[in-house]
């Protein structure tokens, strides 16, 4: 009978060491608390209700694309605005994204004009601050130029240049996407988000059209550049990013190690070479497409807007901007992550400078603990629990427990 009970308990152990465990860990949620949490929800001058875009200067300035209603109880009339924060996260100035009216855009929408000449935009879909301190927008088939105090300088469009317009009928919903400028002030976009049919677009700053290439990429996501000006296009489906030079010659492809199941809005990249993405949360990938980690900023168990923009800094800190629609999970909008020290208090969970801004406002249930993995500044609930680190010897605890229990009622 006993020879019956130890069969019966190797059977058990081998099923469970042919149980695969590394799903468990699979994206194990970390709740990292923000250095700081800045800003305002609302509609008014330098509060936030709908992020678009993110970006960042070279003097770690955050600037961020939104909605602003022109008039508050009628949804259906808004228009979109930058609003620049400086690096801590203290509000500078909001400025109106405007168009001029040209020949294509006639008449512009009843009730948004401003002059016979200008319109109030709603279709701005992303901002990229160049090295000479022009802030680019891009809006629709357009792109519009700025220059730091926002005001209007130039506008250019790219319908000329995208060839599969005049073969659909229905391109609404497929406006060009990413916008990026080197330091000779080429500005690179794209022909949009259709399935097929993608180019890379490189213009002058006066609009004159200086490169063009067509890539196999397909349903486009976004294009972006590092800090070296390699063009990165990101496919919506497969999660590849396709590298292009300055010239635009192909040079690699990088599978981001991706398997959530929402999709990427966001992507940018850090001065190391690391990817950032929002998707339920920030995930982080290594230079080769690795996941390196994922974290939120409020709880590991509930479902994050998708939506949030995401930038980097050159001090290789991540910002997010959260919306109205999250501010029940997230006190305020502009949550700001350091990646690395540079010299400040680690026991203090802050990175900030206390001579120009006050201390972070945090989330209650959130309690710091400082982790040096990787040079990740990790934060946990104080009832959340790390799985990774116990996986591992799961099957050798089970075994220990099945033989227990068999061994416990053999008579």
């Amino acid at each position: 009978m006993k020879i019956g009970y130890w069969i019966i308990g190797l059977l058990l152990t081998l099923f469970i060491l042919a149980v695969p465990v590394t799903g468990l860990a699979q994206y194990d949620n970390k709740v990292l608390k923000p250095d700081m949490m800045q800003g305002e929800y609302g509609n008014g001058t330098g509060q936030i209700y709908r992020p678009i875009s993110v970006a960042t200067d070279k003097d770690c300035n955050i600037y961020v694309l939104h909605d602003s209603y022109i008039d508050i109880n009628d949804s259906s009339r808004h228009k979109r605005v930058v609003s620049i924060y400086d690096k801590y996260g203290n509000h500078l100035i909001t400025f109106d994204v405007v168009k001029r009216t040209t020949k294509e855009l006639n008449p512009a929408p009843l009730g948004d004009l401003i002059s016979s000449n200008y319109y109030y935009d709603v279709t701005a879909s992303e901002l990229y601050v160049g090295e000479d301190g022009k802030i680019y927008v891009l809006s629709a088939y357009d792109v519009l130029i700025f220059d730091e105090k926002g005001k209007y300088r130039s506008q250019f469009t790219v319908w000329p240049n995208a060839n599969w317009i005049y073969r659909y009928k229905d391109t609404s919903y497929h406006y060009p996407k990413g916008i990026y400028v080197d330091n000779m002030t080429r500005i690179y976009t794209s022909t949009g988000s259709l399935p097929s049919e993608h180019a890379i677009l490189v213009y002058s700053y006066d609009g004159r059209l200086l490169n063009k290439m067509n890539t196999p990429t397909n349903g486009l996501t976004d294009l972006f550049a590092d800090k070296d000006g390699t063009i990165h296009l990101l496919e919506e489906d497969s999660k590849t990013i396709t590298l292009y030079d300055r010239y635009l010659n192909k040079i690699d492809t990088i599978k981001l190690d991706y398997k959530g199941e929402d999709k990427i809005t966001s992507i940018t990249m850090m001065p190391d070479g690391k990817f950032v993405a929002s998707a339920n949360g920030v995930f982080v990938f290594g230079e080769n497409g690795r996941y390196v980690n994922h974290f939120k900023d409020y709880d590991a168990a509930k479902k994050m807007n998708c939506t949030r923009p995401v930038a980097t800094d050159i001090e290789k800190r991540i910002i997010t901007i959260s919306g109205q629609e999250d501010s029940d999970k997230t006190a305020r909008p502009i949550l700001i992550y350091l990646t690395e020290r540079n010299g400040a208090n680690p026991t203090a969970g802050t990175g900030y400078d206390p001579n120009n801004t006050p201390a972070p406002t945090y989330n209650g249930n959130i309690e710091l603990t400082p982790d040096y993995e990787g040079g990740w500044i990790k934060a946990y609930r104080k009832d959340y629990q790390p799985v990774a680190c116990c996986v591992p010897y799961a099957p050798l605890y089970l075994i220990f427990q099945g033989f227990n229990l068999i061994a416990g009622s053999i008579p």
